[in-house]
């Protein structure tokens, strides 16, 4: 866990988390979050609705966000405030995400990071932008 202070956090700071995602992660937030449509469990359905296979929750992989927040940048003296996601693209398990959170601005007098997050799966592709406040509280 990173222990990044206020002063540690220049515009630019980056980090990277990289997290495999599976099927039973999907089954797991199904179970956990109560939303388990048939988008999220059933192969053979959200094919005939135009996706290569179910797909995960939006909110399972921006759970993920939480933990790049909460670990990496800032890390442990870090609390997310605010956040503001953009899902782009569908979400397939099994999958290897990377997130990318970068400082995009800092307010001194309160102690907040804006953080730019990225999220992208094995191929490349971007599946989620967000952009998330970070209070500092040491």
């Amino acid at each position: 866990m990173n222990e990044y202070s206020f002063a540690e956090l220049p515009i630019g700071k980056q980090e990277i988390l990289t997290v495999a995602i599976t099927a039973k992660d999907i089954d797991s937030f199904a179970l956990f979050s109560g939303d388990s449509s048939t988008i999220h469990m059933d192969d053979s359905y959200a094919m005939g609705r135009g996706f290569k296979a179910r797909i995960s929750h939006g909110l399972l992989v921006g759970a993920y966000i939480s933990s790049l927040i909460g670990m990496k940048l800032p890390g442990r003296h870090g609390l997310l405030q605010s956040i503001n996601c953009q899902f782009r693209a569908p979400c397939y398990a099994p999958n290897i995400l990377t997130i990318v959170g970068t400082v995009t601005k800092r307010s001194e007098a309160i102690r907040v990071v804006g953080i730019g997050i990225t999220v992208s799966d094995q191929d490349g592709t971007e599946i989620l932008r967000a952009d998330a406040n970070s209070v500092l509280k040491f």
